[in-house]
């Protein structure tokens, strides 16, 4: 799941009762310690789809809420043995979002477009200004994350 080459354990399970989240429990194999140790940020991520072959992780969670409108998906990279976030895409009933990566390695807001504000003239507006990631991710995940 690390890309080393290793075999390591991935023990997923559903934690809501309409199976829109999958949680994982990962063990990642250290070679020089030769043993399994647990990493909590590739299990802290719900719906975990790892792509050996195109090396690619993502999770999220398809419907969140709002008519199926609403969803957030990550998608993650490992530099220097550090899984990060490297870009987001992201709506509610309102807005879509995508996040990218700035020069520093943080996500900020690259795309956001009003889906639906009751003004036909307000309809897709695209703004590219740049916002402190930290702060808005916390608006779009679970508060049990």
């Amino acid at each position: 799941m690390n890309f080393d080459g290793h075999a390591d354990l991935w023990v997923t399970g559903y934690t809501d009762s309409q199976g829109r989240i999958r949680c994982s429990d990962v063990w990642l194999w250290d070679a020089p310690a030769k043993k399994y140790s647990f990493n909590q940020t590739l299990s802290a991520i719900p719906n975990l789809d790892i792509d050996i072959a195109d090396q690619r992780i993502e999770g999220g969670i398809p419907n969140c809420g709002c008519a199926a409108q609403c969803f957030y998906k990550d998608s993650y990279a490992w530099r220097a043995n550090t899984l990060i976030a490297i870009a987001r895409r992201a709506q509610d009933c309102e807005r879509y979002r995508e996040y990218g990566l700035n020069d520093k390695n943080e996500l900020i807001i690259v795309k956001d477009e009003i889906i639906d504000s009751g003004n036909p003239g307000q309809q897709a507006i695209e703004n590219t200004k740049v916002f402190d990631w930290q702060r808005h991710a916390q608006t779009m995940r679970k508060s049990w994350e």
